[in-house]
């Protein structure tokens, strides 16, 4: 067995790493549940992880069982469970019932000889060099030393700071909307109200304090509603009410504008949950230590070497063509090389 966390090699030619993950197949939950999934450490992921799993066949094994077998390289192994630096990962899994082992070993040789084929595919027995493992990995020894994640932990405390000024954002926004609320009256609901009509009063009064209007408000005039094309002229009359209740409605206008206040805060660390959990390695370790029945695994794919000297193509899930590819050395890293697409 292995453990988690081991370095079994860099990659080879020979060897490809493919750490699981959630993200081929992501979860369908908001943004508070994958908060509350940090918080609790829980682990209710197994539907998940066997569909994502699902992918990672579909869309690496045909690949790299091609490239193998058109280098002819000797026995070349996909492993799914480890990272890139080689460090062990590993599937999690819940078992409340036994991992489906034999379902997805039929999966991955469906995969071969359904996606793979040469000119004369039909007299190959392409699953015939194909071995297929389930490897258990031994989990952490020591359980983390907190509860939440050290990233959720900050995580946590940007977004108290970013709320405490939300909050206060939402504070200053009120008192504007109030202290402005005039705005958002129709002319004649300014003149005729009470409370408004008064303040208008004042305001004609410091204007011009022997203004025929003041008197009318003082006697209980009442404003009518009338068209915009009727108001035309009368707005451009200093003895008409409608000039003073425009002009005073105007005022506040340009100052609601100018002081309107603009929230410019962002919380960019916002996808931090959603990172921890789709992510599957940092969350190994908590929810190994908080879930009952917990098993790491990691499949491992040994591909013999064919000595058909056939040229192999495969089906690309992605681009939807079908591709052909050596194992080669780019900038030393290990790559699969494409040299044919149709």
């Amino acid at each position: 067995m292995l453990h988690f966390n081991e370095f079994i090699g860099k990659e080879t030619l020979t060897k490809e790493y493919k750490e699981f993950s959630l993200f081929k197949k992501s979860i369908n939950i908001t943004s508070k549940q994958f908060e509350k999934y940090c918080e609790n450490n829980i682990f209710d992921f197994n539907d998940s992880v066997l569909s994502n799993l699902k992918q990672y066949i579909k869309e690496y094994i045909p690949k790299y069982a091609c490239s193998f077998w058109n280098s002819g390289i000797e026995n070349g192994e996909i492993i799914i469970g480890v990272n890139d630096l080689g460090l062990v990962k590993g599937i999690p899994y819940k078992e409340t019932e036994p991992f489906p082992f034999d379902y997805f070993k039929k999966k991955i040789l469906k995969s071969i000889e359904s996606y793979i084929f040469t000119e004369d595919s039909e007299t190959d027995n392409l699953t015939d060099n194909i071995k297929i493992e389930l490897i258990e990995v031994i989990p952490p020894y020591n359980k983390p030393d907190e509860k939440f994640h050290p990233e959720y932990n900050e995580y946590l405390s940007k977004k108290n700071v970013f709320l405490d000024k939300y909050n206060t954002f939402l504070k200053i926004h009120q008192e504007w909307k109030e202290k402005y609320d005039i705005v958002n009256h129709k002319l004649v609901d300014i003149f005729n109200n009470p409370i408004t009509r008064n303040k208008l009063r004042e305001y004609i009064k410091l204007k011009d304090k022997k203004n025929i209007v003041i008197s009318m408000i003082d006697t209980g005039y009442q404003l009518e509603q009338i068209s915009g094309e009727k108001m035309k002229n009368l707005k451009l009359d200093k003895n008409n009410p409608y000039y003073w209740v425009t002009t005073y409605k105007d005022g506040f206008i340009d100052e609601y504008k100018k002081n309107k206040p603009y929230f410019y805060e962002t919380f960019s660390r916002s996808n931090v949950p959603y990172n921890l959990l789709i992510g599957v390695g940092d969350m190994i370790p908590y929810w190994l230590s908080y879930n009952l029945n917990m098993k790491l695994y990691i499949i491992r794919i040994i591909l013999k070497k064919n000595n058909t000297g056939k040229l192999y193509h495969y089906y690309d899930s992605i681009t939807k063509k079908w591709l052909t590819c050596k194992r080669i050395y780019d900038k030393d890293q290990p790559v699969c090389n494409h040299t044919k697409s149709f």
